[in-house]
């Protein structure tokens, strides 16, 4: 330990003696880190975080696929038939979106509100946190009118007080009495839901019976113990093949997504893949700095050689280099965590539109993100680090000394090991620019393909209205 301290207190010196050296390393592997923390922070919260559900692995969601071949929503008959025939399903809810126009607080406005049928909560496995939320048996039809509310819908409406259960809510100019609040993690199906209410409540006015009618839901169900994708589908082509003898003529058919691809869907790859080129860019930092290294490990190989003579061996040397290394990467570290904040807040409003509410939110600098930061910068001082240490407590310095005034083996040896860095370097930044230009190419033919009506002049707006 007391070695250690001695050269964490040299190597401040060292480097502190050439800010400028101290100040292009830095940069350059803040620039990679940060890149990187920021994309993985991105994959962290859309792809490796759980969805905060019970057992998010066993939820699957059915794209109901139209007799025509493309997708359309779920029918409610269709739903009752998939519910009671299935054989693979432990539970199996619904639920569509129908904007509220809420009035009786501050001021009237449009929420979001979400109708729920079946077993929509039992599935998702997630309690009220005040009060209760809505079971199966209370969203059929002649359903009474009750509600259960967002956390933030909780805090920001109704004040965050737990006087709130039996209150009521005035959506479209009729009441409803809440009945629970979701817990604040709870952001299914989307981050923006502020209201759930029953969709048997409104049965009257929903085509309840019509089997080939579309109305914006889409079924959740969660599978069996040990059932797998494969099986479930299977099982719900065989519940398909039933209503199409019972109809008489074909029916939609069940498409099974797992959860996570419901939510991600295609964004998955292309979020790889921009983790992949971050990767690419931190190592390519990694051969710069170890280039920058080497060089100045050229200026101070006297400094060595004199240390090597008073008694220093190979290892308190390769230490040394390494505790330099190390404080650079610490530095650089703590900058890329602030590089990686910059990052994302540029980064998120150009993405959000790309990823579900659920999802975005769930984006940002964690402890998981610091741990990974911390990981990465660890072996990033590892790889541009090792070798400069390496090289420079070679125990053939003294000769190698001698040899280099006179444009020796040792020169040559060292300039082969910078060339073969700088080739690494170009390598992997010839592949960046080449999947940039065609990434950019692809993007300038989208931006020219035909859209078969002219565009000039024409906008488009959403305006909401109360149902009637």
């Amino acid at each position: 330990m007391p070695h250690l301290l001695d050269d964490l207190r040299f190597a401040g010196r060292s480097l502190a003696k050439r800010p400028g050296f101290a100040a292009v390393v830095v940069a350059t592997l803040a620039i990679g880190v940060g890149a990187n923390s920021a994309i993985f922070s991105v994959v962290n919260g859309v792809l490796l975080e759980p969805i905060p559900v019970r057992e998010p692995a066993r939820l699957v969601v059915p794209d109901v696929i139209s007799p025509l071949g493309y997708s359309i929503s779920l029918s409610i008959p269709n739903f009752r038939d998939w519910r009671e025939r299935n054989r693979v399903f432990e539970s199996f809810g619904a639920v569509m979106t129908r904007n509220q126009t809420l009035t009786g607080l501050d001021r009237p406005q449009m929420i979001e509100a979400r109708l729920v049928l079946g077993d929509f909560f039992e599935t998702l496995g997630v309690p009220a946190a005040i009060g209760r939320t809505i079971p199966s048996g209370e969203t059929e039809a002649g359903a009474a009118p009750v509600a259960v509310v967002s956390h933030v819908f909780w805090e920001q409406q109704l004040g965050g007080t737990a006087e709130v259960l039996g209150r009521t809510l005035t959506l479209d100019g009729e009441p409803f009495t809440v009945i629970g609040v979701m817990p604040e993690t709870f952001v299914f199906p989307s981050a923006n839901t502020q209201v759930f209410l029953p969709m048997g409540f409104y049965a009257d006015r929903l085509c309840w019976d019509n089997r080939g009618c579309s109305q914006g839901s889409y079924a959740i169900g969660r599978l069996r113990d040990g059932v797998t994708l494969r099986s479930a589908q299977a099982d719900m082509d065989r519940v398909a093949r039933e209503i199409t003898e019972l109809e008489g003529d074909k029916q939609a058919t069940a498409q099974l997504y797992t959860l996570s691809t419901f939510f991600v869907g295609d964004v998955e790859r292309q979020i790889w893949i921009l983790m992949g080129t971050v990767a690419f860019v931190l190592l390519i930092a990694c051969a710069n700095v170890a280039s920058l290294l080497l060089a100045r490990g050229e200026s101070r190989r006297r400094e060595i050689a004199v240390r090597t003579a008073l008694g220093a061996g190979k290892g308190d040397v390769v230490r040394l280099f390494l505790t330099e290394a190390a404080v650079l990467a610490a530095v650089s570290g703590a900058l890329g965590v602030l590089v990686a904040y910059g990052i994302l807040k540029a980064m998120l409003p150009a993405i959000a539109d790309g990823l579900p509410s659920a999802l975005v939110g769930r984006i940002g600098i964690d402890g998981s993100v610091l741990a990974f930061t911390l990981g990465i910068t660890a072996v990033a001082s590892l790889l541009f680090g090792v070798v400069p240490a390496l090289r420079s407590a070679s125990p053939r310095l003294t000769e190698e000394l001698k040899e280099g005034g006179r444009g020796g083996s040792g020169g040559v040896s060292r300039q082969r090991l910078r060339s073969v860095l700088v080739v690494g370097e170009v390598a992997l930044s010839l592949v960046l620019l080449i999947g940039a230009g065609l990434m950019l190419q692809s993007l300038t033919r989208l931006q020219h393909v035909e859209k078969g009506f002219d565009e000039q002049g024409v906008f488009t707006a959403r305006v909401g209205l109360p149902s009637i």
